[in-house]
């Protein structure tokens, strides 16, 4: 055979042709794909960012307001439940959780009915039906409304429902429930009965759904979302402790949040605007009244006059006609620190809806898109490359391999079953001269060896094998002369057995002779004989064992000629194990040639899918270009808008002269409570010299004691009477200034040039506070000396008791009724709170900490700090008795503990030495309690951290 290399031209080699196709394919795909890209992309991203984005906004719009719309209606149907059903108690606690399904949505936490005053029965003035979540989840109900200390019919979801008209739902301002301290909102609508108003329906909603859905609809924007109250009150936000008060779990405004973010600003001043819009566009609707807004701000105190302003708006529903969604940018966002574009939407609860999109996710989305649609693209330039590689790589080169596989497992089956004679008659086709005719080639030439191996090692084989052919002829002759010689051995051990026989005869007859009387001469004779048949027999023994060594020899050569036979027998065998193990080899190639073609199958399958994905992705980029371009209108409509606010600072000078002109009518007001304080002082101590006299004159005349006592105990009533109504007007009073207060900081940023009037007038405020507080510490000394004068009464009584047994019963009762006065005059004083300054509340002194106080003191303190929005409590302990260590000291942990939870440092002052050593003694953790000396330390202390000189 020759040897000599097959030489094949460069240019028809098959590594060249089918590197020059590809490269020729490839190089035209790329070029047409970066075409498409470069045009495809500028043209799809000018078009489709603002369809993208509107559309965004007004999906995300329409869940919201799905999501406030269930809890509208379930207050609409409890609001249409309570008109028709029977005015009964029983029937109203039992059947109305039947009939409306308090549990139907999980964020209902509180559901009530309040009637007006002897609505619902002509003999109670207050019947109010409520029912709250308790920690089970399970509704119960509850009478706390109608305790003479609660007075709904002055609260704001209550009051602000008798203006609105029948089947509206009012939705109130967001609060902490101070428990567990989750956000809430409560919404109110007023039920009626033949057109006259008749009372309110209330449902309190947790807002951790809203917060929820707003965090799991981030995701589709790309950007952030954030929702404000009709207030601009973050309501929710993707970093919730960023909008948290200090200290505090009550949510901050978007204002207050511009103030500590700069880059947020544009966003609360156009939230502003919108609230701005929302009036004006009221103000020109037909229904709207004028004189709407101070009937609302005179049905509760706790209605702002902003506040009532914008509810007289909202009666009318003017975004119900006109749509005030504004879309902006924002060059640097303090979330993302990017340019962004900022879409702010009107729910229809008059909540506000804020969407921010930066420019790079808006842009990076289109780009995806594009990528998309080019991995479309370069899929089918891919399969139709694929389909032009197949079919030249098929014909060029799968062809000639499947002919030479073909030829390869007749060779693999003449090999498993032996049959040499074809294998060595085989021959292989060149086919092509090309690198698999050149294998071709080479295996031909391989096949001949493997011929001309299998030709030597048959002709050795068959050497072999006729030398073993002879081996084992020869050594059957062997045995067959082994086996008659054998034989002839055998016939002569008979011939000697029969012999020894014989001599064992003629031994017993020599034996017989011995005994006979034989002469000497025949017994020589006869030994002689049998010495002779001794060595006869002696050396057949030794020609036996020579023979039967010569035996065991030939059965040692048989045995391992057998040995060898069974080794080639084994090597057989393990060549055709071998055979065997290659063919299985071939099989399971086979099967993953098989595998490998499924998996092509699948991807093609798979690209068909894409490409119809990619299909409905282009239908959808068309329609988001037509809101684009509705959204671009909707902006120039916007800019007309912003034309109509440059008016708006001409008219806060006039609201600040009207301002000082109140501020002085206060001044007067406050003079003149001074006066009326000085006077029921006066009243009192006069009132008290009359007891002394009639204690005195009592031994005389018990008769006269009795009408007369009756006649102080008039007296004190009325003059408790007035003592609730001086604290009610100061309350009122203070509640006025802090309204003030926050007209004054809302004008500051309107006209900086008012900026030292305002603090003037707040100087002049805390002044006024400062009076009132020095009023209030007259008013408790004065309180002391009734005290002191009581102790006096005391003393008396016990005189009279060992003086007077008769008359025993009579003194007792001036006694308990004294006590009774005096605790429930230093109760009422205890439960006063007021403002010594901007979000600092003081409380004064206390006298004791009773069941009374733990019932009711916490709650108090709790509403103070919430009505106030206290950054800070004061609270004096200086004047408090200790009767109950233990309620003492528990107590007082508690109002620190809520004043923190509230964000609230609470500090307490007039710390003596008995309350010290309870709290040393029950081993108390005194570092989460703040003290100072006394009020001026603790506003040194709080003016320090204020950074306040």
């Amino acid at each position: 055979m020759n040897d000599n290399k097959i030489k094949i031209s460069w240019f028809k080699t098959l590594q060249f042709r089918t590197n020059v196709f590809i490269v020729f394919l490839i190089s035209h795909f790329l070029i047409a794909v970066a075409f498409f890209s470069y045009f495809k992309y500028n043209e799809f991203f000018q078009e489709n960012f603002e369809k993208e984005s509107s559309l965004f906004s007004e999906n995300i719009l329409n869940e919201l307001e799905n999501e406030l719309e269930k809890v509208n209606n379930f207050t609409k149907t409890l609001g249409r439940t309570a008109e028709n059903l029977q005015k009964d108690e029983a029937v109203f606690i039992n059947k109305l959780p039947k009939i409306v399904d308090f549990s139907k949505n999980e964020n209902i936490v509180g559901v009530g009915i309040f009637p007006e005053a002897f609505a619902f029965s002509e003999e109670k003035e207050k019947m109010s039906f409520f029912w709250e979540k308790n920690i089970n989840g399970k509704f119960e109900f509850s009478e706390n409304y109608n305790s003479p200390e609660f007075d709904y019919f002055k609260e704001e979801w209550y009051s602000i429902t008798k203006f609105f008209p029948k089947n509206r739902c009012i939705w109130g301002k967001i609060f902490v429930e101070p428990t567990s301290f989750q956000a809430m909102v409560t919404l109110s609508m007023p039920i009626f009965e033949d057109e006259k108003y008749k009372g309110a329906v209330t449902v309190d909603y947790n807002l951790k759904k809203i917060q929820e859905l707003t965090e799991k609809l981030k995701e589709k924007t790309g950007g952030y979302i954030f929702i404000t109250d009709q207030y601009n009150k973050f309501v929710s936000f993707p970093k919730l402790n960023l909008i948290k008060e200090k200290n505090s779990e009550n949510f901050i405004s978007a204002i207050d949040f511009s103030k500590k973010e700069n880059s947020f600003s544009k966003i609360s001043d156009e939230l502003e605007k919108l609230n701005y819009e929302i009036l004006r566009h009221a103000k020109k609707m037909p229904d709207f009244k004028v004189s709407l807004y101070k009937e609302i701000e005179n049905s509760s105190s706790k209605i702002s006059k902003k506040e009532s302003e914008f509810f007289s708006a909202i009666i009318s529903n003017p975004i119900e006609k006109n749509n005030l969604n504004k879309s902006f940018d924002i060059e640097n966002d303090f979330f993302y620190k990017e340019k962004s574009k900022v879409h702010i939407l009107n729910l229809k609860n008059y909540w506000k809806l804020g969407i921010v999109i930066p420019e790079s996710k808006s842009s990076e989305k289109a780009f995806i898109d594009i990528i998309n649609v080019l991995i479309f693209a370069s899929l089918i330039g891919m399969i139709i490359l694929l389909i032009f590689l197949f079919l030249f790589i098929r014909f060029n080169i799968f062809n000639p391999l499947k002919k030479t596989k073909e030829q390869s497992e007749k060779m693999q089956d003449y090999l498993r079953n032996n049959n040499i004679k074809d294998l060595i008659y085989t021959n292989f086709l060149h086919l092509k001269n090309d690198e698999i005719g050149r294998i071709n080639i080479y295996f031909s030439r391989m096949l001949k060896g493997v011929q001309n191996f299998y030709l030597y090692e048959f002709e050795e084989l068959k050497e072999e094998n006729d030398e073993q052919k002879t081996k084992i002829e020869s050594v059957s002759d062997n045995r067959d002369e082994l086996l008659k010689e054998l034989k002839v051995f055998e016939d002569e051990k008979l011939n000697l057995l029969t012999k020894n026989e014989v001599v064992e005869e003629k031994l017993t007859e020599v034996i017989k002779i011995k005994h006979s009387k034989f002469d000497e001469n025949e017994i020589s004779i006869k030994n002689i004989e049998i010495e002779n048949l001794k060595n006869q027999l002696y050396q057949e023994k030794t020609s036996m064992e020579k023979l039967e060594m010569e035996l065991s020899e030939k059965k040692k050569e048989i045995e391992n000629f057998e040995i060898e036979i069974s080794d080639k027998g084994k090597e057989i065998k393990y060549w055709k194990d071998e055979i065997e193990s290659k063919s299985e080899e071939i099989e399971n190639l086979k099967s993953v040639y098989s595998e490998k073609d499924n998996e092509i199958e699948n991807l093609v399958i798979d690209f068909s899918k894409k490409e119809e994905e990619i299909e409905n992705l282009r239908g959808d980029f068309f329609e988001k270009d037509e809101e684009i371009e509705n959204l671009r209108n909707e902006i120039e409509n916007k800019n007309e808008e912003i034309e109509n606010l440059k008016s708006f600072d001409s008219k806060k000078d006039n609201e600040i002269e009207n301002l000082e002109i109140k501020f002085s009518g206060k001044e007067e007001e406050i003079e003149n409570l001074r006066n009326e304080l000085a006077n029921k002082l006066d009243e009192t101590e006069n009132s008290n010299e009359k007891f002394v006299e009639e204690i005195e004159n009592f031994k005389k005349e018990n008769e006269e004691l009795e009408i007369n006592f009756s006649k102080k105990e008039e007296e004190n009533e009325n003059l408790r009477g007035d003592f609730f109504e001086k604290d009610e007007e100061i309350e009122n009073l203070r509640n006025e200034i802090e309204n003030k207060n926050e007209e004054i900081e809302n004008l500051k940023s309107f006209d900086s040039e008012k900026e030292n009037e305002i603090e003037n007038l707040e100087i002049d405020f805390s002044k006024k506070e400062e009076e009132i507080e020095n009023l209030r510490n007259e008013l408790a000394d004065k309180i002391d000396e009734i005290e002191n004068l009581n102790e006096k009464f005391k003393k008396e009584i016990e005189n009279f008791k060992k003086e007077s047994e008769t008359s025993i019963e009579v003194p007792l009762k001036v006694e308990a009724k004294l006590s009774y006065d005096k605790n429930e005059i230093s109760r009422d004083i205890e439960f006063i709170s007021f403002e010594i300054w901007e979000n600092v509340l003081f409380i004064p002194q206390i006298s004791e900490i009773d069941e009374n106080w733990k019932k009711n003191g916490l709650n108090f303190i709790l509403e103070s700090l919430r009505k106030n929005k206290s950054e800070y409590l004061i609270f004096d302990i200086s004047k408090m008795k200790i009767k109950n260590e233990e309620l003492v000291s528990k107590e007082l942990l508690k109002i620190s503990q809520v004043s923190n939870l509230m964000g609230v440092e609470c500090i307490f002052i007039g710390f003596e030495k008995e309350i010290c050593k309870l709290f040393l003694e029950m081993n108390i953790d005194l570092t989460r309690i703040k003290t100072q000396i006394g009020l001026q330390q603790s506003l040194r202390y709080i003016f320090s951290k204020k950074n306040l000189k």
